[in-house]
């Protein structure tokens, strides 16, 4: 009999070898020709549901960005924090004839740099009567910037500083520059500046604030002007004023001024006007309302007058034919007046440069620049 065995190896392994055959986990020699080894936990193709549930998903991203991008400009559109408009009614130089309006361009430029984020100035000059078509061109783009859209009032600030005196006709005016200080014809009744404020603005998104840096004298005998009732006929005029949109604040109250300082390069209504805008009548948030700033600048106001002048000077604040002023004997004003007060924003602060002091943002004082303007 032969052997079973072969070399070692069972009977039939050389047939396992040649026919190409090995063992089960191994797969076939052919296989393991063609491709080499396969695996038996090989995975399956992707099913329909898979691919479904991804293209659910990738619909649901793409709703979700197209969302997110509607509301952003919906935010930008109708939210976002915009500038307040600032227009600078300021006269240039007065004729030696006539006192000057000390510092008005100072405080103009005080004004512009308080708070350039929030503020858009905007300068137009005071000459003389025509000037009041360049300011109505001015309220008319501002009102069209930032009528139309937004939530709530939109304010407009209109900052005018000049002369003022009262015409033959009982009626408050102001002086311009290019004015005839005997001839009232030539001067701008201050009832024509109030109804161009009010007609340029949107009737339902915007108001307006009136800064009026007025008087600055109480008599000049060279002009003529030997009494100022100012106070007395302004009084009268917003009286009528029953348009909810206006808001006037006065530099001064009966019988005074608004005084000059020479040592803040400034007036002083004008310098605390400033100070206020810049975020110091609020400094605990982020915006500044009209009730902080009129009180802010109506009680330091006062206070740096009483210090320095040894006199008094109150400013006032007018809507609706109502007046306050933080006086021991002035009425208290009505709910209604202190919610208005409280809920109209004035413009948003800018943190960096309200802690930046006033002085620092001034430009050194150079008197021969001061003198070619003269």
């Amino acid at each position: 009999m032969s052997a079973s065995w072969n070399a070692g190896q069972p009977r039939g392994a050389g047939r396992q070898a040649s026919s190409g055959q090995g063992p089960a986990w191994r797969g076939t020699g052919g296989a393991a020709q063609a491709g080499g080894t396969t695996s038996g936990w090989q995975s399956s193709p992707p099913s329909p549901a898979d691919a479904r549930g991804r293209g659910h998903l990738l619909r649901a991203a793409v709703a979700l960005a197209a969302v997110l991008l509607l509301a952003a400009f919906g935010y930008y559109l109708f939210l976002r924090p915009r500038p307040t408009p600032l227009i600078l009614w300021t006269p240039e130089a007065y004729p030696l004839q006539m006192p000057p309006v000390a510092f008005a361009q100072e405080d103009a430029e005080r004004l512009r740099q308080a708070n350039p984020l929030n503020l858009r100035t905007t300068a137009v000059p005071l000459r003389a009567q025509p000037s009041l078509e360049d300011l109505k061109a001015a309220l008319r783009k501002a009102s069209r910037e930032g009528g139309a859209w937004g939530l709530g009032h939109s304010l407009v600030l209109v900052y005018v500083a000049a002369h003022g005196q009262v015409n033959e006709r009982g009626e408050a005016c102001l002086v311009p520059p290019q004015a005839d200080p005997f001839d009232s014809s030539t001067w701008l009744p201050l009832s024509d500046v109030v109804d161009a404020v009010r007609q340029a603005l949107h009737p339902s998104r915007q108001a307006a604030l009136l800064l009026l840096d007025t008087p600055r004298v109480n008599s000049a005998w060279r002009c003529g002007w030997l009494e100022n009732d100012w106070d007395e006929h302004l009084s009268a005029l917003l009286t009528q004023q029953t348009d909810d949109r206006l808001w006037v604040l006065t530099a001064a109250g009966p019988g005074q001024i608004n005084w000059a300082a020479p040592e803040l390069r400034a007036s002083v209504f004008g310098h605390f006007l400033a100070r206020g805008l810049r975020g110091e009548a609020d400094p605990r948030s982020g915006q500044i309302t009209l009730g902080d700033l009129f009180h802010y600048v109506a009680s330091h106001v006062d206070a740096y007058v009483q210090r320095r002048r040894g006199a008094r000077q109150q400013p006032r604040l007018w809507h609706k034919g109502q007046m306050v002023a933080l006086d021991e004997n002035a009425p208290a004003p009505p709910k209604a007046f202190r919610d208005a007060l409280a809920g109209l924003r004035v413009a948003y602060v800018d943190a960096a440069r309200r802690s930046q002091p006033l002085d620092a943002q001034d430009a050194p004082a150079d008197p021969v620049a001061a003198a070619r303007r003269l």
